[in-house]
């Protein structure tokens, strides 16, 4: 429950920057202008992905040695810390080489001659080097001493930080470059203030260079590099498509993209905040071969997520033309083939997502390394060709169709092997009830978009059959879980 609590309002604050924020940035800068920072956070958003798989790897090795081999737990952060510092000036320096040999529109989709944004990338990029790599992986030093909860507050006190620097930089019209130099410093003193907390938190690891050696922290970097291309394509989907759209369609399209996709991320948000928290139990109910457990989680999962996000999706779609107007303030046009599909994406996602948890959280590389194979060839693929000849409409398409195979299917597949289960969908009911629920959803978003004239007649069809497939889904349950769950909902 306490891991809940600041993930919560982590959650708020995260949908309230995602939809305040927008109309600000179009009052104050106006769309051209809107479009360049968000072109270029993208960028560096990216760019900061290189060293995220390392993060998760040794986090994840981190949490199993913790329990047994603490000496060992000690050299292998160390190694690490000297590693994330060198990944840092990579960081960097592939920048500079960008800038040097003039790819900057090519590699960031921002013409350098006409928007002076570099030094503002590169403070972002000095405060990553500095604090930024290694804070994530001291952080995650955190995960198997109980301390969950705690980096979750530590996410909403940047997220608060963040929030701040950003609204009082845009109403004082800083240029993009002041606001990035205003936000890296936010982040600096936030890292800094994580490193002295974890410190007195775990005073026995500290200085966490002080074991290990180069020779094992690079060959835990090339083991790590799998969850790396993984994190790559995961933030190629979103931040990846922002400078595809930008290099493809112009900078001017880019807003139209973010503002849908953010309508559609906030969906994914809710499921975050209810399956992040699971990773490290998870992770012990595989290593005591607890299999039942984990398939009790996952269907746990399904219902969730559907409940809170297939539902709550079919009780707006009637609206959500309007807010999107009212929302943009009629600056930016509505495309519902985009939202719809991207909508259907994240259904898909969810209902695959507590499978890839299961994979990437035990370092199921392999298994990792084929879904990322195929959503990256998917994605980029789909997209390069759809875009051009379909536009926004064609790169939603592409995200659903990459989704269906890289969330829907495979992980799923994976994890009934691993665990010697069958993956038979129609001997496997609660799953089966999880597929029916985004088939439905698909159905009424595709009624939908071809007859608009019977939204109330396709709403009520919708919210109906969808909240019969949950109560269906509820009575499937463990009886375990559902007490759990029960008990939750009455704490709160």
């Amino acid at each position: 429950m306490a891991s809940y609590i600041p993930a919560f309002i982590l959650f708020v604050l995260t949908f309230v920057q995602s939809i305040v924020l927008v109309p600000v940035f179009l009052q104050y800068w106006g769309s051209e202008k809107y479009s360049v920072w968000l072109t270029l956070y993208a960028f560096i958003t990216l760019m900061r992905t290189l060293d995220l798989g390392h993060q998760n790897y040794i986090g994840n090795e981190f949490s199993k040695l913790y329990h047994s081999d603490k000496r060992a737990a000690s050299g292998l952060l160390g190694s690490s810390v000297r590693v994330a510092l060198l990944l840092g000036v990579f960081e960097l320096l592939v920048y500079v080489v960008i800038c040097l040999c003039g790819y900057h529109k090519s590699a960031v989709g921002i013409d350098l001659q006409q928007y002076h944004v570099s030094d503002g990338i590169i403070a972002f990029l000095i405060m990553w080097l500095l604090t930024g790599s290694v804070g994530g992986l001291i952080t995650r030093m955190l995960y198997p001493v109980g301390k969950y909860s705690v980096t979750n507050y530590f996410g909403l006190l940047i997220k608060v930080g963040e929030l701040v620097a950003i609204l009082v930089g845009v109403y004082l019209k800083l240029s993009i470059n002041q606001l990035c130099i205003v936000v890296a410093s936010t982040w600096f003193v936030y890292n800094a203030y994580t490193f002295i907390v974890i410190r007195r938190i775990m005073p026995d690891f500290f200085p966490w260079w002080k074991d290990g050696s180069w020779k094992a922290g690079f060959n835990n970097l090339k083991k790590s590099v799998v969850l790396t291309f993984n994190g790559f394509i995961e933030q190629f989907n979103t931040n990846g498509l922002i400078l595809l759209v930008s290099h493809t369609a112009g900078l001017l399209v880019v807003p139209v993209f973010t503002t849908v996709r953010t309508v559609g991320n906030t969906f994914m948000q809710v499921s975050n905040l209810m399956l992040n928290p699971l990773a490290p139990e998870l992770v012990r109910y595989y290593v005591k071969g607890e299999k039942e457990k984990i398939i009790a989680t996952i269907e746990a999962n399904w219902f969730i997520t559907g409940l809170i996000i297939n539902v709550p999706v079919i009780l707006i779609l009637p609206f959500l033309e309007f807010i999107y107007t009212w929302w943009t303030k009629g600056k930016l046009p509505f495309n519902p083939v985009l939202l719809y599909t991207i909508l259907l994406s994240i259904a898909v996602v969810n209902s695959g997502k507590s499978f890839v948890t299961v994979l990437t959280s035990i370092n199921e590389l392999k298994s990792v390394l084929i879904i990322t194979i195929c959503r990256f060839i998917l994605t980029y693929g789909f997209s390069i060709l759809l875009l051009k000849y379909f536009g926004l409409s064609g790169l939603g398409v592409s995200m659903l169709a990459a989704e269906v195979v890289s969330s829907g299917y495979l992980p799923a597949n994976f994890v009934y092997k691993l665990l010697g289960l069958k993956a038979n969908i129609l001997q496997n009911k609660m799953r089966l009830l999880s597929i029916l629920q985004i088939i439905l959803l698909g159905a009424v978003l595709f009624a939908q978009l071809v007859w608009p004239g019977l939204k109330v007649f396709i709403f009520a069809i919708g919210f109906i059959t969808t909240i019969s497939i949950s109560l269906l889904q509820w009575k499937g349950l463990d009886a375990d879980v559902r007490k759990r769950l029960i008990s939750l909902v009455r704490k709160k």
